[in-house]
Order: structure tokens, then sequence, then C-alpha cells
């Protein structure tokens, strides 16, 4: 399709749920403001709509450092994440917008006062006319892992366990096709789409990525933009998924790299209890002299919600074995959470981890290290 082609697509898409728009009286725009839904200002035939938002997140981290040294300890206060994001909808409610920007060093990566990544985290277009089609273009996360889909505001931790972090691939440019409920059962949900990475210092050219989610509700509707059972459900609520992800890289310097990565993942949640886990293998096929890379990884993760006031207490275990190097690298981490009105965006957090690396047949302990983190989170 022509540039042209796909610029006249969505204006038609844009124009296309003007006629669903509801007549109301005009009686002036309306102003809400509710804590992580951002302040909304909507016009009174709905067809306009604007919402702002912003979190703030502030840690002390705790480290040992594995080689010792004169300080084997390092307390390292920081803003670990600082966003402001922009969304709503123009001429219907089906035509949506998103922009979120980052201004924290630590999303930034900030090294001899170079950037390393863009501050510009979300920014694209939804069209959602189409109930078992909705469109996606812009810059956005490639699907694969349900728990990717979760905010960072929206964690039971403060950070994601590392096995996710690892399996990241990052914000792309692309087009994906979505629903939360295909077919109208109120059981199913899908992602899939095309994505391009410019070059960088890994990649000598774009790469072309495609990757895909399914998404399946087994028992009632659990939130899974968000973790933990903070709703303490009377009932079960149980959901599983998977993804596959295949990404052509061209590597700097010569070679290429074939990815391929496969996911799959459950989440249980009943009276407080919420009980989640993943598994992702990945293989790597790159043209130089490291030959094949193979990596299986995996976590779970344990909360109760107490009954009696908005106390939280979670563990974790995370796993990622290397089979080409023989080498596992795992993680255990325990954490409390206390939720100002029992919900996420007003947040107090504590966790505490040990990381351990091991090698071999008879796990020889190649590092190891304790780290802790306080975090205050404010999110409009």
């Amino acid at each position: 399709m022509t540039r042209a082609g796909i610029i006249v697509a969505l204006v038609a898409l844009s124009f296309g749920g003007v006629a669903h728009a509801q007549e109301r009286e005009d009686d002036g725009p309306r102003f809400d403001l509710e804590p992580g839904r951002g302040f909304r200002v909507t016009s009174a035939d709905d067809r306009f709509g604007l919402v702002l938002g912003g979190t703030l997140q502030l840690w002390a981290t705790l480290r040992e450092l594995p080689d010792g040294g004169e300080d084997p300890v390092v307390l390292d206060p920081r803003i670990r994440r600082a966003r402001v994001a922009v969304g709503g909808h123009y001429f219907a409610p089906e035509n949506r917008f998103f922009i979120q920007v980052a201004f924290s060093p630590q999303d930034l990566e900030v090294y001899d006062g170079r950037l390393q990544y863009s501050p510009l985290v979300d920014a694209y277009l939804e069209f959602t006319q189409l109930r078992d089609l909705n469109v996606r273009v812009g810059q956005m996360l490639l699907p694969l892992l349900r728990t990717r889909e979760v905010r960072s505001q929206a964690l039971e931790l403060p950070e994601r366990a590392f096995t996710e972090r690892s399996f990241e691939l990052g914000r792309r440019y692309g087009v994906q096709f979505r629903s939360d409920d295909l077919f109208g059962l109120g059981r199913l949900s899908y992602r899939a789409g095309v994505f391009l990475a410019p070059p960088d210092a890994r990649r000598a050219a774009i790469s072309l990525d495609a990757a895909a989610r399914v998404q399946v509700r087994l028992l009632g509707q659990p939130r899974l933009d968000e973790q933990g059972d903070l709703a303490r459900s009377p009932s079960p609520r149980l959901a599983i998924g998977g993804g596959y992800a295949y990404l052509d890289d061209e590597i700097a310097g010569g070679g290429s790299r074939d990815r391929h990565v496969v996911t799959g993942d459950a989440v249980f949640r009943i009276a407080g209890v919420a009980l989640e886990g993943a598994v992702m293998w990945r293989r790597d096929r790159e043209d130089d002299p490291f030959g094949r890379r193979v990596e299986l990884g995996g976590n779970a993760q344990l909360s109760y919600l107490l009954p009696w006031f908005d106390l939280q207490a979670v563990v974790r275990y995370s796993g990622l074995l290397d089979r080409d190097a023989d080498q596992l690298r795992q993680e255990w981490t325990g954490g409390l959470s206390y939720y100002f009105y029992a919900a996420h965006p007003f947040k107090v957090q504590l966790s505490v981890g040990h990381t351990e690396n091991l090698a071999g047949v008879d796990s020889t302990v190649l590092a190891d290290g304790w780290s802790g983190i306080a975090a205050i989170q404010a999110e409009l």
C-alpha cells in the first residue's frame, strides 16, 4: 500500500466513528480527576476528550557489591520513574491516541551526559471501530508476555523479575491488530503485529520483527493490566496466555541474528490471593564465532492482601538458564506493599532480593549478592 493510501485509510478510520457519537444537550465540557486515570476533559457530545496523567516513583536502593572492596554495601537514592502521559480521543470515542514521555535518568539511562534511550516511551494512534480488529499504529511494546502489558506503576514489587527484563524486546515502530473481546465471548483477547527497529550500536540495519499473543480467561474476568488481587475477588479468577516473536537483525560489524522467542503465562486470583507465573524460551542463531545461544527462563510470584487493611506480602522466584554456557542465574525476592485507597496509584513498597549465579553440574557459585529497595509511588 502506498503512503497516500495509508494516510487515506487512517483518515477514513478517524471519521468513521463520528456517526456513532451520541447526540447530547450541549451543557459544556465535563471535567474529572481520578487517581491512576488522570485529569480528564470531555466535550458534551463525547466526540473529543483529553486525559493528562503522570507518575513519580522514588527509590532508595541498598546493594551488596559482589566484588566487595572498601564499600561492599552501597546506598543509592534515585528517581526511578518520572513520566508524563497525554491521551484521549478525537471526533469519536473509537479514535484514540496516547503519548508517554520519561524524564528520570534511570528511564533514559544517562551515561557521560548522553541519553541512551529516547525520552519518548509510547506514541500511537488506535482505532477501535471494530470489536474484533482494533488497529494501533506508532511506537509501542511488542506483544509477547502478559506482565509486560502490566504498567510499571501497577506492579506488586518495585521492579519486574530480572527474567522478564532479560527477555524484553523493547518498544518499536509498527502496526498492531488487537481485541480484548474476540468474537464477543468475553473470554478471548489477542495482539498481533509487525514492527521496525532502527539501526543502533548493535543493529547494522533496520530490523523487521513480528510478534503475536493470545490470552484466554477461563474463570471470571481478572484485571490483566495490574498485579495482585486488590479487589479481593469473591470467586476464582483464572487466565492463561502465550506469545511468540521473531526478530531478524543484521549485527553491527557483520553477521546476522535470527531470534525466536516463545512465552507462556498464567494468573490466578481469589480472596486477596494472587498467583502468577511465566516461562520463556529464546534461541539466537548468529553468524559469528559465538554460534547459537539458547536460554530458558521462568518466574513464579505469590501474594496475599490482608483482609483487614491494605497491606500485601509478596514472594517471587526467578531463574534463567543459559544452556550454551551451562550457567543458571536465580533470584529470590520478598516484599511488602501498602496501598493507599486500596489501589496502585499511591503506595509504599519494600523488597529484599538475593541473587546467585551457578555454573556446571556441581552448581559452583560464581557470584551472589543481596539488594533491598524502598519505593514510594504517586500516580495521577
